[in-house]
């Protein structure tokens, strides 16, 4: 049996009204790698990144409801969690973290995020 793979379309980035889904941030430089450096460097790289997606709707990490993870190693959580509470204030996101085979480009985790804009809720 042949597998055929084929390419999706699809947007990283939507918003609908005051709502903003965000997808497949991930620990990329500024030259679109991901540098081998340890979990801890590779997560506050992929939260800035999703701080500097945020930016462009007027939001902020405080802004996120819901955050999905995806990790390398699912006991990088606790480490997630430490970096995430140093760098976003309360109440914190509805959080669901999965694990995943590591990705071709090193990167140990990912970042999908649900978030509200401008932060109307009160968050």
């Amino acid at each position: 049996m042949r597998v055929r793979y084929v390419q999706a379309r699809y947007a990283e980035t939507v918003r609908v009204g005051e709502v903003v889904s965000i997808h497949g941030v991930r620990p990329y430089d500024a030259l679109g790698h991901v540098p081998a450096t340890c979990f801890a460097d590779q997560a506050r790289r992929a939260l800035r990144n999703l701080e500097t997606v945020l930016d462009v709707f007027g939001a902020d990490l405080g802004c996120v409801k819901m955050l999905s993870v995806h990790l390398a190693e699912l006991q990088d959580g606790e480490r997630l969690s430490a970096i995430w509470s140093d760098l976003s204030p309360e109440p914190l996101p509805v959080t669901i973290t999965t694990g995943v085979v590591r990705a071709n480009d090193g990167a140990a985790i990912e970042l999908q995020a649900t978030a509200a804009t401008p932060c109307y809720s009160s968050c």
